[in-house]
């Protein structure tokens, strides 16, 4: 091999290596940016000033990964049931006699399981 695809080779890898050393260096700043995180400036200002030590770069990419916003955040559903809108918070409620679902007082059929109500009167 001559010496000029040898150097070709070297220039290669060195640019090959920068390029990876770049984006570890910035991958605190590249995950807040990617993930919607709220605090996207503050991890960009840690990650640049501070990344060059090894604390610094480990705190920005904490402050990337902690700070996503609540949309981004995975919900737990709550195991009671689906919510209860705000309207039908303030109205009276009673329980299905037959899956025992909380339903609205004025309801002749229960949502839930399709029982209806003593002394319903079947819609038209």
């Amino acid at each position: 091999m001559s010496k000029r695809k040898v150097a070709i080779i070297a220039a290669a890898a060195f640019v090959a290596v920068d390029a990876l050393a770049i984006i570890t260096y910035l991958l605190p700043t590249i995950v807040a940016t990617q993930s919607g995180s709220r605090n996207a400036a503050s991890v960009a200002i840690v990650n640049l000033f501070l990344g060059w030590t090894f604390i610094g770069w480990v705190v920005a990419l904490a402050m990337a990964v902690g700070g996503q916003t609540p949309s981004a955040q995975r919900h737990v559903p709550d195991a009671s049931g689906p919510p209860v809108s705000a309207k039908a918070a303030t109205k009276a409620t009673k329980k299905c006699p037959d899956c025992a679902e909380t339903v609205l007082a004025d309801a002749r059929v229960c949502k839930h399981c399709g029982c209806r109500f003593a002394g319903s009167q079947p819609t038209a």
